[in-house]
């Protein structure tokens, strides 16, 4: 953009400015669901070392939402993926301790792809993957646009989904001590009390507890956030977070 001026350029000499994160939130999937949980782990503690600050990452993300609504065992899991990248995703469930019960990949072409892919899409490949047989749904994928219309899925199928942008955001805000029930985004975002969802699809009600984390640690930083964007910006708009791409 040669013809912007600069800040100095605009009348501002000597304009500094510096940046600041209490904590980054890695929004990228493919490279997250690898191994196991001791390489993901392993790997969030290196990322964590290197910004000096906590880090999460979207596998470990996931993880702790399953954990958070009870751990259910059998999962149903969609990506945008094609079969070589869903052998990887489900074999790092399946080391995790999760039985996967039903898997469906939209195969998208590439990422512009993946991020048009539609919420009927969307819809439609929760319908093909679910079955009685599995406890939870799961998504895995950081583009495609499911966490808008999380809530409606859990209506329709009768059971939670943890989508890895929701749950992505939900664990950066624990991480830096936000407990907020955060409605619009399914029973990971609004748990009942710490630790536990509701039950039945029910949502809950927006609670006023702890509304401000400290000044010195409101500051998350959204890698490649995709999807997550309009989490982050309600949570932005709702808790005065600073939420930065």
């Amino acid at each position: 953009m040669p013809d912007v001026p600069t800040i100095a350029e605009s009348g501002y000499p000597g304009f500094r400015t510096l940046t600041w994160n209490g904590l980054v939130g890695h929004g990228h999937s493919i490279d997250s669901f690898r191994g196991d949980r001791d390489r993901a782990l392993a790997e969030q503690a290196r990322l964590e070392a290197l910004c000096g600050v906590p880090f999460v990452t979207p596998s470990i993300a996931v993880l702790a939402g399953l954990e958070a609504i009870g751990e259910p065992r059998r999962i149903a899991v969609l990506t945008p993926c094609w079969p070589p990248a869903d052998t990887v995703i489900m074999d790092f469930f399946a080391a995790c301790g999760y039985q996967v019960v039903g898997a469906v990949g939209l195969k998208a072409t590439g990422p512009t792809a993946v991020a048009r892919i539609t919420p009927d899409e969307i819809r439609a490949g929760f319908q093909a993957v679910d079955s009685a047989q599995a406890d939870v749904l799961v998504h895995v994928g950081t583009n495609p646009p499911v966490s808008a219309i999380t809530e409606d899925i859990e209506r329709t199928h009768g059971k939670p989904l943890i989508g890895v942008n929701v749950a992505t955001c939900w664990q950066a805000l624990r991480r830096i001590g936000v407990e907020d029930r955060i409605p619009g985004f399914g029973q990971l975002s609004q748990p009942t009390e710490k630790g536990a969802a509701p039950a039945g699809g029910q949502v809950a009600s927006d609670g006023a507890a702890n509304c401000y984390a400290s000044a010195a640690r409101r500051s998350i930083a959204v890698v490649d956030p995709c999807s997550s964007t309009g989490v982050a910006r309600h949570i932005h708009d709702r808790r005065r977070c600073r939420i930065r791409r």
